[in-house]
């Protein structure tokens, strides 16, 4: 009997051991530990800062938690103390398992995050907007720097023209407007631009006349130098092809009223507002565009009064005086001449605007000499522009048949010899005829007036151009 009552608790117990197994495979508390990891492990994938990774990664030491509580509760539920004594061992062994494989599946989610960090992490870093300019990698130290115009300062640009590596080029561009600038010029007002020590601007008066003016305009670009024209309105009105030349050469261009009329400061009013008016217009029309008109004006003749400054000034304009006058409109200058005057008055000054014109073949043949000269002394050229927004480029027009035919032919003049007739005639300009000799040799140039009124001597110095 006793035999048979040991093999009948061998069997309750068997049985009863493999009723708990069967339990712990399909049982309710089983699932926790599968599926809890799984949403715990979802949900920094997606919005979740990085220092939650690593609590995906501990997740599955919490889903070991659940296991005891299955575990007694399976144990609890046979009340035979036999059963625990055998089968104790064996089913902490089971728990083991099933926590290693509880630990396994919940590893699979640490496979998807690492698949979707690069966008967890573009969340973190600050997005790179489409016009952020991005730094380039740092060169080697042997490498050589790359010839990149918008990489180097002005100055090194004005060195660096095509075709002239000597040329003095520009170093800047001033932008002025009459709300700050009213009257420049020392030769007359107290206030001239903001330039630096050994800086100068170039502006060329009267014009435009052909061939001279073509003839100025080829040496500045030959040169990489920009200027400030003050036009008068009757010599751009029949030639807007030259006048969008200087503008789309990039060179600024103001008025110097319609007819240039000699002693300016003793008109009327009302001629000095139809002379400024008239050059105004004349010029915009060559031009095509108003806003391609600077608000420059140079009194003719500097011919100024307290009435006229403030007239200009009212109707917004910036009034040009100079601080450097190279009288390149006396008759018998020669070419170093009108050099050596520029640079003298430079090097009291040091700085200023320099005033020129471009009618003369004598300031043609200078001009090459005096930028070869400004570089040579340490001299820098600013180009001087308006405020405000101008169009890039005017549309291009060709001179007229007729026009080409009435081109004063390009004389070579005998600019360096000097004689007796020259040296007199050369004073009594200076002292006696003052302008209107001026003007009337830039028209006889062009063909328009006659010698009537002119000297034999005047007249045969005037041919020699």
């Amino acid at each position: 009997m006793r035999r048979y009552a040991i093999a009948g608790l061998c069997l309750l117990g068997g049985l009863a051991w493999v009723v708990s197994l069967s339990f712990l495979a399909s049982g309710p508390a089983a699932k926790p530990n599968v599926t809890l990891p799984l949403p715990v492990a979802a949900e920094p994938i997606q919005g979740s800062p990085a220092p939650q990774a690593v609590q995906v990664a501990q997740a599955p030491q919490a889903s070991t938690e659940p296991a005891p509580a299955v575990s007694e509760a399976a144990v609890a539920a046979p009340a035979d103390p036999v059963f625990e004594s055998k089968s104790g061992e064996d089913i902490t062994a089971e728990i083991k398992a099933a926590a290693e494989a509880n630990a396994a599946a919940a590893a699979q989610p640490e496979t998807t995050a690492s698949i979707d960090r690069p966008a967890v992490q573009a969340s973190l870093e600050p997005a790179v907007k489409p016009d952020e300019v991005v730094a380039p990698p740092a060169a080697p130290p042997d490498a050589k720097p790359t010839d990149t115009p918008a990489a180097l300062p002005p100055a090194q640009l004005a060195q660096g023209c095509p075709g002239n590596p000597d040329a003095i080029g520009t170093s800047r561009v001033l932008t002025i407007s009459p709300a700050d600038y009213g009257l420049l010029g020392t030769l007359q007002y107290k206030q001239t631009l903001p330039l630096k020590d050994h800086e100068v601007v170039l502006t060329f008066d009267d014009g435009p006349i052909p061939p001279y003016t073509n003839s100025i305009l080829d040496i500045l670009a030959a040169n990489c130098v920009k200027a400030t024209y003050f036009l008068v309105g009757e010599m751009a009105g029949p030639r807007p092809y030259l006048v969008r030349r200087i503008y789309n050469e990039g060179h600024s261009i103001g008025t110097h009223s319609q007819h240039h009329p000699f002693a300016f400061q003793r008109l009327s009013m009302q001629r000095v507002e139809r002379e400024v008016d008239g050059g105004i217009d004349s010029v915009t029309a060559a031009l095509g565009d108003p806003k391609a008109l600077s608000p420059f004006f140079r009194i003719p003749g500097f011919g100024r009064t307290n009435a006229i400054d403030q007239y200009l000034e009212g109707k917004k304009l910036v009034v040009w005086s100079t601080d450097i006058d190279t009288d390149d409109w006396w008759r018998g200058s020669t070419p170093g001449a009108i050099v050596g005057r520029a640079m003298r008055q430079l090097a009291n000054k040091g700085r200023g605007i320099i005033l020129m014109h471009d009618i003369h073949p004598a300031t043609v043949l200078a001009l090459p000499l005096l930028l070869k000269e400004l570089k040579a002394n340490g001299y820098r050229v600013v180009h001087v522009a308006a405020a405000g927004e101008q169009p890039k480029l005017l549309p291009e027009v060709v001179a007229s048949a007729a026009e080409k035919q009435a081109w004063p032919r390009v004389l070579h003049a005998d600019t360096e010899k000097r004689s007796p007739t020259k040296a007199a005639l050369r004073h009594r300009v200076k002292l006696a005829l003052d302008h209107r000799r001026h003007r009337r040799g830039a028209r006889q140039e062009a063909g328009e007036i006659s010698y009537k009124n002119t000297s034999a001597a005047d007249e045969r110095l005037t041919r020699s151009y």
